[in-house]
């Protein structure tokens, strides 16, 4: 048997056993149920719905979530409004039907490897060629990892090779399947452009202009755009439906518009070119700072400079005309146009790398070694990323606890950890917790873990730093991390949070008061004294109007902004079922704190704190002094406490301890009648 047969036939298994492989290695999306309920309160609590917030949903998650409520009926304006729904639509189906989004992601993945298989055969008759094109595709670690994701880009690339494939067959020699292409790359403009934000559409408009009036077929164009501008529009009919009204809906795709329009990153042509010549991108989320594209490969930059490259020789004539050929390369120049002259992220080259890899074939037809060479290098990259780096997900396992975000904390977990607590019951222990701590601040600090290719555990030096109002309370750990379907997981102990802290232990803050002073005038009237006071707390369960509480908490106790309150109530103290406000202000409105006494939600209990004489602030005035109590801080008593650990058995072990200091009483000089 001939070595180029035994090629031919070898190829199929390899395609198939890498399929298998990537399908294996990213096993727990599928294995990993819909979780409607958290990725709901993901969303009231991220910062699509409250702007301060650090619970950050991703557009994975935010386009899952999506979908589902759109099959369930929901206003396509209702819930990410900024990107048109047909990708969405997908996951959403999947989601419903299915359990799992993820199901429609594995469709789209095979389907699109398909219709790359078929493109290929425009572009080289050799069966091993097109087959080396679909290998060089699927080691691609960008294209590979779309079975992960729930992004838009999969559904887009989908769009994009089918209106491909069908625009090459409509411009070819008319035959009795003509108006089925033209049919099919209407619809599939169309369903490029409703994907997401169509900026990338006028190119293939563009594009599909040059090669219908290169093969004579411009007459095309004309219902080719009608077909997909009504197909667009199609894709909004549950809108319709519930809204038939064509101008709202143009007033919502022209706030779209506007979105993009002033929402869009500043274009860096550096980056951009860092990017795709050596995989080193600027991240300017968080404070990662430039860092690796773990999903880049050698084949970015070599179909980049090929595409530039043939441009040249197109532009100067020193290469043939192919229509087919030159159709693409337009398509690619100008998405890398595209990707200087508009923000750009990682992802977005997925739209180019296909195309790129099917000039990669027809350029390199003739030399089978090079489209060798760089399979093998790809399926050596892909390798290094299918294997999981437990430091990615203690990256963000720490910002999640450093921010108090258990319950996105609780997605870091194992399935063991998770079998011994409900995500909800995580939540309440750890914020009580930090709320019997008395924290001032904290800081938490995760070490790089380094682990082997073939290790299923590892582990990282962990640090807390609590600063309490009793004092510092630092602890070291062992944080132990286990791969399971081949996602690294968190094998949670509570000796993390605190030393020798077990399941059922209880973190309990004793209070010791300290005497509190009082600050009299030269004639021995007191300017403020302690007394029981109100003091507010919120039942955040019991809330009917948000907008009027918040509003009516700033004006009684002048705590908060509007964001910051909103952020305090429903973000950092979520899971807590009585969240602490604090006193009145001073000159409260008496009226005001009558109709805030009316509200459910409000808890108003008597605390030792602060009264004022009336003329306080005109003694503060007449002393020219900024803060008067601080200036007498001696009548202040600094409050102590414990903070112990308490067992099942009501055994304790003390974690913080401070002895109370009284505060001791002032006098003025001047006495109250002498102060105008």
């Amino acid at each position: 048997m001939k070595k180029q047969d035994l090629l031919l036939r070898f190829l199929p298994f390899c395609i198939t056993g890498l399929l298998i492989v990537i399908f294996y290695s990213l096993r727990w999306v599928f294995l990993t149920p819909f979780d409607l309920s958290y990725l709901e309160d993901l969303y009231g609590h991220s910062q699509w719905m409250i702007p301060q917030s650090n619970r950050v949903m991703s557009d994975n998650e935010l386009y899952q979530l999506a979908g589902y409520r759109y099959i369930q009926g929901a206003d396509l304006f209702s819930i990410n409004p900024e990107v048109p729904p047909l990708g969405k639509y997908f996951y959403g189906l999947a989601a419903t039907y299915l359990t799992n989004p993820y199901w429609a992601a594995a469709l789209l993945f095979l389907t699109t490897t398909i219709i790359f298989y078929v493109l290929t055969k425009e572009f080289t008759n050799s069966k091993k060629i097109q087959l080396i094109g679909v290998l060089l595709l699927l080691t691609s670690p960008l294209y590979a990892m779309q079975l992960g994701r729930t992004m838009l880009d999969l559904p887009q690339l989908f769009w994009l090779l089918l209106h491909i494939l069908a625009i090459l067959k409509l411009s070819k020699e008319k035959s009795s399947y003509t108006y089925i292409w033209l049919l099919v790359t209407g619809i599939s403009l169309g369903g490029f452009a409703a994907s997401k934000f169509p900026i990338y559409t006028p190119i293939l408009v563009l594009a599909d202009g040059f090669l219908l009036f290169k093969r004579k077929k411009i007459a095309y164009i004309i219902p080719l755009l009608g077909i997909a501008l009504i197909s667009y529009i199609a894709t909004f009919l549950p809108y319709f439906l519930q809204n038939p009204n064509l101008i709202n809906w143009l007033k919502n795709e022209k706030w779209t518009v506007d979105f993009y329009a002033k929402s869009q990153k500043k274009a860096d042509v550096f980056i951009t070119i860092s990017t795709v010549m050596v995989g080193r991108y600027l991240n300017i989320w968080g404070s990662q700072g430039w860092q690796s594209v773990r999903n880049w490969s050698l084949v970015w930059p070599v179909t980049a400079v090929m595409v530039i490259w043939q441009g040249v020789l197109l532009v100067l004539k020193k290469i043939k005309d192919n229509e087919t050929e030159n159709y693409i390369l337009i398509i690619c120049g100008l998405l890398l146009v595209s990707f200087i002259t508009l923000s750009f992220y990682p992802h977005y080259f997925l739209l180019f790398l296909p195309l790129g890899i099917l000039l990669l074939l027809h350029y390199f037809e003739q030399n089978i070694k090079i489209l060798g060479l760089l399979v093998g290098i790809s399926l050596l990259q892909l390798i290094f990323f299918m294997r999981p780096d437990p430091n990615e997900m203690l990256y963000f396992a720490n910002q999640d606890w450093q921010n108090g975000n258990f319950q996105d904390l609780y997605q870091h977990l194992n399935q063991d950890s998770k079998n011994k607590i409900t995500r909800q019951e995580f939540l309440i222990k750890n914020k009580v917790i930090e709320n019997n701590l008395h924290l001032l601040s904290k800081k938490i600090t995760t070490a790089q873990s380094k682990v082997m290719p073939w290790q299923n555990t590892a582990y990282a030096l962990g640090k807390n730093n609590f600063k309490s109002e009793l004092g510092n309370l630092d602890h070291a750990y062992t944080l132990q991390v286990t791969r399971e379907n081949n996602v690294w997981k968190i094998l949670w102990n509570w000796d993390n949070v605190l030393p020798d802290l077990h399941d059922f232990d209880q973190v309990v803050f004793v209070p010791k008061p300290a005497k509190q002073g009082i600050l009299y005038t030269a004639d021995y009237i007191a300017l403020t004294k302690p007394a029981l006071l109100p003091y507010i707390w919120i039942n955040p369960d019991k809330i009917q109007n948000k907008d009027l509480l918040i509003r009516q908490m700033n004006n009684l106790t002048n705590h908060f902004a509007y964001t910051e309150l909103e952020n305090y109530l429903f973000v950092q103290n979520q899971g807590v079922s009585k969240i602490e406000i604090g006193f009145l202000e001073k000159n409260y409105d008496e009226t005001l704190f009558q109709e805030l006494k009316q509200d459910p939600a409000v808890v108003i209990e008597d605390r030792l704190g602060r009264w004022y004489h009336e003329r306080f602030f005109d003694v503060e005035k007449f002393y020219q002094s900024g803060n008067l109590e601080e200036d007498y801080k001696q009548i202040r008593g600094r409050d102590g406490g414990e903070i112990i650990i308490r067992n099942p058995n009501n055994q304790e072990k003390i974690l913080l301890s401070k002895l109370p200091v009284d505060g001791e009483d002032a006098i003025l000089s001047v006495r109250l009648a002498d102060v105008p």
